[in-house]
């Protein structure tokens, strides 16, 4: 889908656009070609935070890619993905560099896992329309994200190991590096849960 940057970043908190050597110093340090249509969202806006529509987004630095994908432990989890945004709310964006269009996909970051990504857009236009027809946020909500630009909200019990994803006591808003050790602690705990043992077939 074309973009159409102007209309969709309306009402987001953008950062000054990226130099065409920090575009080229990443993509050299990841070993990938990124997507067209990535780098114009890059040339317009190099991170940043706040609403797409109804949809909330922190978008990272292309300097940030490299040591935040390390951080979050992405190869380990999911080999193939590489993380560059997230809604502010549990889940990251990022690319399917498995398949050659490198289409954008939404995973927990906590249980990060190919078995839980779900399809979020072909490209970045389509992407960022997708955020833009979400609901927009409760006035509650909406004034949390004024408060804290650029938090993520993270639940203290993950809703995996049953925590309850309504209660308001069950969040925090951490900064990033507070939400990478958050992460990396529950994602080292789930990976020592034992599988659940398959069903017997009824006689």
């Amino acid at each position: 889908m074309p973009l159409n940057l102007p209309r969709l970043l309306r009402h987001f908190r953008a950062n000054p656009p990226a130099a065409a050597e920090a575009i080229d110093k990443a993509q050299a340090l990841l070993g990938v070609s990124l997507p067209g249509q990535y780098i114009e969202l890059l040339s317009t806006a190099d991170g940043g935070d706040g609403f797409v529509g109804g949809g909330y987004l922190i978008l990272w630095r292309i300097g940030e890619l490299a040591a935040l994908n390390d951080a979050y432990e992405v190869r380990r989890h999911a080999p193939g993905l590489l993380l560059f945004a997230s809604d502010g709310c549990g889940d990251a964006f990022g690319f399917d560099m498995r398949e050659a269009a490198m289409p954008i996909v939404r995973v927990p970051f906590v249980g990060m896992n190919w078995e839980f990504a779900e399809d979020a857009g072909p490209d970045v236009g389509d992407w960022l329309h997708r955020l833009s027809q979400v609901e927009p946020p409760a006035a509650a909500a909406g004034q949390s994200r004024q408060a804290h630009p650029g938090g993520e909200i993270f639940e203290i019990t993950p809703i995996l190991l049953g925590g309850d994803p309504t209660d308001p006591a069950n969040k925090a808003v951490l900064a990033r590096a507070d939400h990478v050790r958050a992460v990396a602690f529950w994602n080292s705990i789930i990976r020592q849960v034992p599988a659940p043992e398959p069903e017997e077939p009824a006689p």
